[in-house]
């Protein structure tokens, strides 16, 4: 029972501090800047169309693994973004017309560019190397598939077609949660009306329904009322 009441209240507390909203929109620290969407997340590991001042005409834009916008580059997928961060083809920057309620701060849209860059003569990016490339990864001259893998201390499992899973999945008989940038959820979290207990080994040992959770709780507490 006692554990029980442990991860009652858990759930509860994560409750209340889940009401609290941000601001969409750009964001800057010392190394560099990043989106953030109005539930506080932000895109990471590929393309996003994204509206910033809001005149319904969004840019392209490539997020790295940690969130952080590549700016005046080569992408990873081998595409061009100038200084802006915005993808551009021939120096034009490539928008997308969202057209009302489309806005990508409250519902991000996320999309790979269709034409690759051909502009300055470095359009190209070799994919002989190891490492990142979008939300696959590439290890001894392949894309890691149906497999497991630590990378920089965060674990991550790919897909057959070699892409980091996000969201949850059942892998063998155990259920996983991994983030948006595909690395795996390692502690209890709340969503969309439940709390999940997580173990240190990233597995969901435990589902509960927040609200009744709030039942549960108010029961507890009438009941160590009454030996008062």
């Amino acid at each position: 029972m006692k554990k029980r009441m442990t991860a009652v209240i858990a759930a509860i507390m994560t409750l209340a501090m889940a009401t609290t909203s941000f601001a969409a929109g750009w964001q800057k620290n010392a190394t560099g800047w990043w989106w953030q969407n109005t539930d506080g997340s932000w895109p990471s590991n590929g393309w996003v169309w994204l509206d910033g001042n809001g005149d319904g005409t969004a840019e392209c834009y490539y997020f790295d693994r940690n969130g952080y916008l590549l700016v005046n580059t080569v992408t990873p997928d081998g595409y061009l973004v100038n200084d802006g961060g915005a993808w551009v083809v021939n120096n034009v920057v490539q928008t997308k017309q969202l057209g009302p309620g489309n806005s990508p701060s409250t519902a991000p849209s996320v999309s790979y560019p269709t034409t690759r860059s051909s502009s300055s003569g470095s359009s190209s990016s070799s994919t002989s190397k190891d490492g990142w490339y979008g939300s696959r990864y590439r290890q001894n001259g392949s894309y890691l598939k149906n497999t497991w893998k630590t990378i920089d201390g965060d674990r991550y499992y790919f897909d057959s077609n070699g892409y980091a899973l996000t969201g949850f999945h059942t892998i063998g008989s155990k259920t996983y949660y991994f983030n948006s940038d595909g690395s795996l959820r390692k502690r209890s979290f709340s969503r969309d009306g439940y709390y999940y207990e997580v173990n240190s080994s990233g597995v969901i040992t435990d589902v509960i329904d927040e609200d009744e959770a709030l039942d549960e709780l108010e029961f507890y507490a009438d009941l160590f009322s009454a030996f008062e």
